[in-house]
């Protein structure tokens, strides 16, 4: 389609009132846009040789697995769990040499863990007696995917209780472990699962009176919906209440809350559903007052699939589908049906216990009936799923496989908040995304290791990522402005966390809304062109001294080309997908866009309608002249 577009612009002769050769231009690069999921080409793509200078290294030789990073904010620390070693390095990375623990395997507990089949490269071979046992807590070796969370000092662990990883638990592991509550061993309640995050939600985060603390495990599991040679995954969120306590007889010592339910976010234009869940960030407001976002990224379970789809989660929407109709699976129906209202018992079974229970002479979890506990013991799952947030995903890839995902909230120059996520890659890069709307926008594609390795973990220090993989740990600036090193450079990036300072001549951190004579150029996509008339000029400006823009430009994944120049003016070229090239020539035939600053001027910004629309007038009135200032990919 592109290359069609190409060879078909030199041959048109349009006249220069004439609007149909802008029509017919729009329709051809338009293409199939309807229904397709929105997807982001990173505007800024470095490679390893010009991101080094950006990073910093922690590794030590001979020391490999650095996946287990914990950030302690009030010491500056961060401890590493490395093979047989921990760290304690101070924050941020400043070369001082690193505190260590080296826990040395005796030859005995090697040869006991060859003998059960554990391969060497992988394994822990520590066997140590500790008066708290971790069994129950943690998983036996690395590869076995676990999460956990405080709650209440209390802690909260989802992982594998037994050697071969073949009997997976979710438990509040408080005291003796036959005194702990946990999950049922049926493969209704977990079936194979691979743990991925948990969390932990309070009443107050609810703006609830009467509630208790909700803790939340994410996981992937095999379906048994379907029956099928392969083994079909499914993402789930499972739930449990604080304050359960079992039950007398029925589910004694096992949650009487536990439920759980489908996660949904689709994949790409084929309709394949991204079935592996690989990690999820919380993301909660700074304020403290509000609900949190669930951000997750899903992967195929297919292989030679490299698909990746980004969807938020709202978890109103998750505690709806919780209090939703239960499923029953019937030996004649695999996918399941769901349960009448009229065979559900009460009270309604897997609630919290609150003030209003406690009313009815239910004053704990023990106290409830034996057809509540049965009911919740045969119908764990829930009929319906939860949907994205946006009813769609954020973002989808069908050539990157996402790992990792860390999130935090950015205020722009304005004063707005923008969610802004790190993901990392199977193959060791760093994309940062801005969600503007309900579409996630890849602003820089950052390569961080010499050699392709999976990113394993990732932290957040204030302004610094710290990623964990096999050789090493990498911190990343999350505040690298300089890199921008023009006004074009600078806007065009759309970082909330970056503008152009017209003072400094330079790209910073800005220092917020109220940081001094500042301006934010926030025009947009406007519907009529009467409501663009109304509004000022962005260049009419006389005393701006900062400038920024996140919100202009929608998916277009435009670059800012230092070669290339039109009628005098810097080219954009765009190296996207013909659907992805609409927005901006939409933008350019009906909104003037604030623009970077002309390089050669530093004092003075070219209204982007002219960077823009300079583009538009050549392809439309100078056909005859080379077209060097447009590509389309």
């Amino acid at each position: 389609m592109p290359g069609s577009v190409a060879r078909l612009l030199p041959r048109l002769r349009p006249s220069r009132t004439s609007p149909l050769f802008l029509l017919l231009l729009l329709a051809l690069l338009r293409g199939p846009v309807c229904g397709r999921v929105p997807h982001s080409v990173p505007r800024i793509s470095l490679p390893i040789s010009e991101a080094d200078s950006y990073l910093t290294r922690f590794t030590v030789p001979q020391t490999y697995n650095y996946s287990v990073l914990l950030v302690d904010p009030a010491s500056h620390m961060l401890y590493v769990g490395a093979r047989d070693t921990i760290f304690a390095v101070s924050l941020p990375f400043s070369g001082e040499r690193p505190r260590r623990i080296d826990w040395l395997v005796p030859e005995a507990h090697r040869q006991n863990c060859r003998k059960k089949g554990k391969k060497e490269d992988v394994s822990s071979f520590q066997q140590v007696e500790r008066i708290e046992s971790g069994r129950g807590k943690c998983p036996f070796e690395p590869a076995q995917r676990s999460a956990a969370v405080m709650a209440g000092g209390a802690l909260y662990a989802a992982t594998v209780k037994n050697y071969l990883g073949t009997e997976p638990i979710i438990s509040r592991a408080v005291g003796r472990a036959e005194d702990w509550v946990r999950t049922e061993t049926l493969p209704s309640w977990l079936n194979a699962p691979a743990f991925v995050a948990a969390m932990a939600l309070s009443p107050a985060e609810w703006g609830d009176e009467d509630g208790d603390d909700e803790i939340y495990f994410f996981f992937t599991e095999i379906s048994r919906a379907f029956d099928s040679y392969e083994r079909v995954k499914v993402p789930r969120v499972a739930r449990v209440c604080a304050g359960d306590l079992g039950g007398r007889k029925t589910l004694q010592q096992r949650w009487t809350t536990f439920l759980k339910a489908d996660l949904l976010c689709p994949g790409p234009e084929h309709g394949r559903a991204s079935s592996v869940l690989q990690d999820v960030a919380i993301l909660r407001p700074d304020s403290g007052a509000g609900t949190p976002v669930f951000y997750g990224i899903f992967s195929s379970q297919w292989e030679g699939a490299a698909i990746s789809a980004v969807c938020s989660f709202r978890p109103q929407d998750i505690r709806a589908v919780l209090n939703g109709p239960f499923r029953e699976l019937k030996h004649d129906c695999n996918r399941g049906l769901p349960v009448m209202d009229n065979d559900v018992p009460q009270p309604r079974p897997g609630e919290c216990i609150t003030n209003n229970m406690k009313l009815q002479q239910f004053g704990s979890s023990l106290f409830l009936p034996d057809r509540v506990l049965t009911f919740i013991r045969d119908h764990p799952l829930m009929d319906r799923p939860v949907f994205p947030a946006d009813g769609r995903p954020l973002l989808v890839t069908t050539d990157t496989t996402y790992l990792r995902v860390v999130a935090h909230r950015v205020p722009s120059l304005s004063g707005k908040e923008y969610d802004v996520l790190y993901l990392g890659t199977e193959d060791g890069h760093l994309h940062r995304a801005v969600q503007i709307g309900a579409q996630l926008s890849v602003l820089e594609d950052l390569a961080l290791f010499p050699e392709p390795q999976p990113v394993e973990s990732m932290k957040l220090y204030q302004n610094w990522l710290l990623v964990g993989s096999r050789t090493e740990v990498t911190q990343v600036n999350t505040a690298n402005c300089g890199r921008l090193q023009s006004c074009s450079e600078c806007i065009l990036a759309r970082d909330p966390a970056c503008a152009w300072s017209v003072r400094l001549a330079a790209c910073v951190a800005h220092p917020g809304e109220h940081g001094g004579e500042m301006e934010q150029n926030k025009v947009g996509m406007t519907s009529t062109l009467d409501r663009l008339r109304e509004r000022r000029r962005p260049w009419q400006e006389k005393s701006q001294s900062w400038w920024q823009e996140v919100q202009i430009g929608g998916q277009s994944a435009s670059r800012y080309s230092k070669e290339l120049e039109t009628d005098g003016y810097p080219a954009m070229q765009i190296q996207t997908r013909e659907e992805q090239y609409l927005p901006v020539l939409a933008v350019c035939s009906v909104v003037p866009i604030p623009s970077p600053r002309d390089s050669r001027d530093p004092d003075h910004c070219v209204p982007a309608q002219l960077k823009f629309c300079a583009i538009l007038h050549y392809l439309t009135h100078k056909v005859d002249r080379p077209i060097s200032g447009l590509e389309v990919s």
